[in-house]
């Protein structure tokens, strides 16, 4: 078995660690060793019932040759910090996909992606770095670095959407939309036209908002 580190502590980790047990349960791959926090406390874990704990923070972790990390940390900002940081000193970081999920053969995507149970990547297809995905990604979509597309969202054939952009739960979007870098949308959003970048919609239809 390959050792395997979570990076972050909170509930998006937590989830990772059930894929994780998901994927063991059909082949016996990964020995997870812990969470990195970034509190030196192991704050974030406190409160819950869970099978393993933090074993260190991101910026003091030291990574080995025999370890991989996978990406357990929903806000991109966050998210970039700890690749980059860990990176530069070294680790490999994994793809995490879990076994209910179909990728087609046309589809593509980059480091670090996570796709949740009974998700799909569609034909043509491309995700970036640091992705992770709770919902379907429908043919041609192209999904920028650090993204993340929540629970119950559809989106529609030929979507583009940008680096560093959230997707609450629900948010639908119609096909051949655009939508930019660093976009929030909010939950249960219906997206019908383009999104600058650096703006913050909800609503059907989604309109921007100053939050």
């Amino acid at each position: 078995m390959k050792k395997l580190i979570i990076v972050g502590a909170g509930a998006m980790a937590r989830e990772i660690l059930w894929m994780v047990k998901d994927i063991n349960a059909v082949k016996n791959e990964w020995d997870v060793v812990g969470f990195l926090d970034f509190f030196e406390d192991g704050r974030s874990l406190s409160s819950y019932e869970c099978s393993h704990g933090v074993i260190g923070t991101i910026d003091t972790w030291q990574p080995k040759n025999d370890e991989f990390f996978v990406i357990g940390i929903q806000d991109a900002k966050y998210k970039r910090h700890a690749v980059e940081v860990l990176k530069a000193k070294g680790a490999k970081f994994i793809s995490l996909i879990h076994p209910t999920c179909l990728i087609c053969d046309t589809a593509k995507y980059g480091e670090g992606f996570v796709l949740y149970a009974y998700c799909k990547l569609g034909p043509n297809a491309v995700v970036g770095d640091f992705v992770a995905s709770q919902s379907t990604i429908s043919h041609d979509c192209i999904i920028g670095d650090y993204s993340k597309i929540s629970g119950m969202c559809g989106l529609g054939g030929g979507v583009h959407i940008g680096h560093d952009s959230f997707l609450a739960t629900g948010v639908s979007i119609v096909p051949h939309v655009n939508i930019g870098d660093n976009v929030q949308c909010g939950i249960g959003s219906v997206v019908i036209r383009n999104i600058k970048s650096d703006t913050k919609v909800f609503g059907n239809p989604a309109k921007k908002m100053e939050l």
